[in-house]
């Protein structure tokens, strides 16, 4: 904006400044007299804009000045100088990740806390506690002539650089254990990609890990195909073991042909102590087949047991049997046959502490097996089937359910139900609280089939029969995978849930919901108005597919930069 008082608007010389013409002789000696002013007015204002600089530079310095000398007396004064060192020992701990074992780097606790301040790197390296805790990857190795030419006849910087670092490895376990002082120790070993072959590196690492043998409780054998490692594992012996409680083990090789003991009657399966077991993979005979071995003793005492194998039923029936003591269960079942059938019975099956049962079932029949188990305390039942065709008799775990009165989650495969199995279900297990309709690990396309019958699994929840009694009257949290439902049918039945005027019945609190398909319409507003009208605040989430729903109309769609056939002439 032009300044009001300026004298060129005023005069006839404004003119020019609205067009590009070429002001006269009389104009230019009028616009150098009407300048002298302005320029003399102009050096007075720089030196008063000079002075005013100076002065407002040296109120900057001052306030700088007091803003630190607060910064200072704040520093002093930090409330955090005055936690007590136990505290932060607790926070240390809470910092640690929760579901896995900490790692070897300084992105994360405990290394990064040694790594922010002198007081926290003293405090952390005294607190024991969180350093009993690790998870130590292997490296991975490829076969090459490399590894056995000695380092003076190497000129490779990468291969110096890789041997210095594994070497520094089973330094910094050693001393990462040694800081846990006399605490139980939990142990990952992981090499998931690694070749049979060990070097003098692995050897050396082990070692290290050895060396605190007496102190494990848990540990974890995540390494495939890698003999030596797993032989060097499993030939501890209880002496050298006497706290372990916890084993988990990815795969478990087949045992040598001259070797006189097997792999369940070594130190690590046959502990006595041992309450949490879970095998990946058990061995094969030959033919391939499941190798079924005499259950070990210990294994009356075990808490937990997981089996990722698919086994024999009438071997899981064996295993129900002998672990009478099982809190949790986790197996695979089908009708394979066995190296060494054994009869199936019929005596009941009692395990009375049982809360948690997942078994996946392969098998054309398995009635036999939940006619015989008795387990008035389970909490938790998932029942899987891998059956890609929708099932049209009654599956086989709807046997058990009657006689489970305290079921509170249920979590089943909707794609292997029909709309009558999966209403028999819901009728079958009215205690429910907690239902999964499929798992969140089978969310893949080549899973679900276009015949899935998972939105009749959901439509029917708003289903009420005789009596005007709704289904799964109890339930509060639902989770659902792979749902191909329309947006619109979803808001129907989460609507249907919260009627105000059902009474006795349980009101939706958490719902997780993963669709196979795009998003339709914004239904979360309208399940969250509806849920405050009956005095819920639902925990929501609701996720679709990401497409490009645009990408077929681009005109470049379709356009190739090169020849389709490439040995064309």
């Amino acid at each position: 904006m032009d300044h009001p008082e300026c004298p060129v608007l005023s005069s006839s010389l404004s003119g020019y400044l609205k067009n590009n013409l070429a002001p006269t002789a009389d104009d230019i000696v009028r616009t150098s007299i009407l300048k002298e002013g302005p320029v003399t007015e102009l050096r007075s204002v720089e030196e008063l804009v000079i002075e005013a600089q100076n002065s407002l530079e040296l109120l900057m310095k001052r306030r700088e000045s007091l803003q630190t000398t607060l910064y200072r007396c704040d520093t002093i004064l930090s409330p955090s100088r005055r936690v007590p060192d136990d505290i932060w020992r607790e926070i240390f701990i809470r910092c640690l990740p929760s579901h896995r074992n900490p790692i070897l780097s300084f992105v994360e606790a405990p290394l990064l806390l040694t790594h922010v301040c002198s007081i926290w790197r003293s405090i952390s390296l005294s607190t024991p506690q969180i350093w009993n805790r690790i998870h130590i990857p292997l490296f991975q190795i490829f076969r090459d002539p490399i590894w056995g030419i000695p380092p003076p006849y190497l000129d490779n910087p990468d291969i110096h650089d890789l041997q210095f670092r594994l070497q520094m490895r089973s330094r910094q376990v050693r001393e990462w254990l040694r800081r846990s002082g006399s605490l139980p120790l939990s142990i990952t070993v992981s090499n998931p990609s690694g070749e049979s072959s060990t070097t003098e590196y692995h050897a050396h690492l082990l070692d290290s890990i050895m060396e605190f043998s007496g102190r494990f409780r848990n540990l974890e054998l995540m390494v495939m195909d890698s003999h030596q490692l797993y032989a060097r594992c499993l030939r501890l012996t209880l002496s050298r073991l006497p706290m372990l409680r916890d084993l988990t083990v990815y795969s478990i090789p087949k045992t040598d042909t001259g070797s006189t003991a097997q792999w369940y009657d070594k130190g690590l399966f046959i502990h006595p102590n041992l309450r949490r077991l879970t095998i990946g993979y058990l061995p094969l005979s030959t033919p391939p087949a499941i190798e079924i071995f005499p259950l070990p003793t210990n294994w009356r005492n075990l808490d937990y047991l997981s089996i990722n194998s698919a086994i024999p039923l009438h071997w899981a029936r064996e295993i129900l049997i002998h672990c009478h003591a099982l809190v949790e269960i986790s197996i695979r079942i089908n009708d394979a046959t066995s190296s060494n059938q054994i009869a199936f019975g019929d005596d009941h099956i009692i395990i009375p502490r049982l809360t948690t049962f997942s078994v996946l079932d392969d098998c054309s029949d398995a009635s036999r097996l939940y006619d015989s188990i008795q387990v008035p305390g389970l909490h938790a039942l998932q029942c899987y089937g891998n059956s890609r065709v929708p099932l049209i008799s009654m599956p086989h775990f709807f046997r058990l359910l009657p006689r489970v009165l305290g079921l509170r989650k249920l979590t089943i495969n909707p794609r292997v139900f029909t709309k009558e199995s999966a209403l028999q279900c819901f009728r079958l297990a009215p205690s429910i609280t907690h239902l999964s309709l499929g798992r969140q690990q089978d969310y893949n396309v080549s899973l679900l089939p276009s015949h899935s019958s998972s939105p009749e699994v959901m439509e029917i929840l708003a289903t009420v029969y005789a009596y005007n009694t709704t289904l799964l009257p109890n339930l509060e949290i639902l989770e659902a995978y792979g749902v191909m439902m329309a947006d619109k049918t979803f808001l129907d039945l989460m609507i249907a849930r919260f009627d105000p005027t059902r009474s006795g019945v349980a009101r939706l609190k958490k719902v997780s919901i993963r669709f196979h398909r795009v998003k339709q319409m914004d239904v979360s507003r309208q399940i969250e108005y509806h849920a405050k009208l009956v005095g819920v605040d639902i925990d929501l989430h609701l996720s679709y597919l990401q497409r490009n729903t645009q990408k077929g109309l681009s005109p470049s769609f379709g356009l190739r930069n090169q020849p389709m056939y490439l040995f064309t002439s």
